[in-house]
């Protein structure tokens, strides 16, 4: 019998990058990680974008940053993104450009 595949999931947030306003995203990715296994990739804003989570950018440029959590995380180079756009942008740019491989997106 072989061993089931872990899947690789896509997270996003609309609260930004570990701070006041998200004090618990790389927890949480953490216990993603230990107790379930899954390979995880992460583009989220690089701000707070709550108002505006589903909206898209059509017309403004997006910048892209690969980051590294802060904490104690098992984090691969090229698996950590912070996007200037929108949650749902996050997701459009991983998805379609950083990340063809995923399985479940987590938001």
């Amino acid at each position: 019998m072989s061993v089931p595949r872990k899947p690789t999931v896509l997270i996003t947030n609309d609260d930004g990058p570990l701070g006041d306003e998200s004090p618990f995203i790389e927890q949480f990715i953490g216990v993603l990680q230990r107790k379930l296994g899954w390979n995880i990739r992460v583009c989220i804003p690089t701000d707070q974008r709550s108002w505006i989570a589903k909206a898209f950018l059509v017309s403004e440029p997006v910048t892209l940053k690969e980051f590294a959590p802060s904490s104690d995380i098992i984090a691969e180079k090229g698996c950590w993104y912070m996007a200037s756009g929108t949650p749902a942008s996050c997701v459009n740019i991983a998805l379609n450009h950083l990340f063809p491989d995923i399985d479940l997106v987590y938001v």
